[in-house]
């Protein structure tokens, strides 16, 4: 969970990492993939789920929604607000790449 935004990152966010932000309270969601990991699709609202970092640091962190099917009419700037990650990388790397590919993202 400790990804670098490097640059494609929302104007706002400060923290250098996904991991980070989330400490910072900058970052309220992350968004899985079925295909790549169908752990996500069990979680539920009020589970505490397990985040690590590339340091070996850990963090706690209690499930506040249940998840939520991203589709191609997801709003950018909602998911935006929610990642940490720019519009831009919303529209690439997950519409594009994902979604219209007919890939689960939740």
């Amino acid at each position: 969970m400790d990804y670098p935004y490097e640059g494609r990152n929302r104007e706002d966010i400060k923290s250098p990492t996904t991991m980070k932000a989330i400490v910072n309270g900058e970052r309220t969601a992350t968004t899985r993939f079925k295909a790549l990991d169908t752990f996500w699709l069990h979680v539920k609202e009020g589970d505490i789920v397990e985040f690590h970092d590339n340091n070996g640091g850990s963090l706690l962190v209690r499930v506040t929604k249940n998840p939520v099917k991203l589709t191609a009419s997801t709003d950018a700037e909602e998911w935006s607000q929610k990642e940490g990650w720019s519009t831009g990388y919303f529209k690439e790397e997950v519409l594009d790449k994902y979604i219209k590919k007919g890939e689960d993202a939740y």
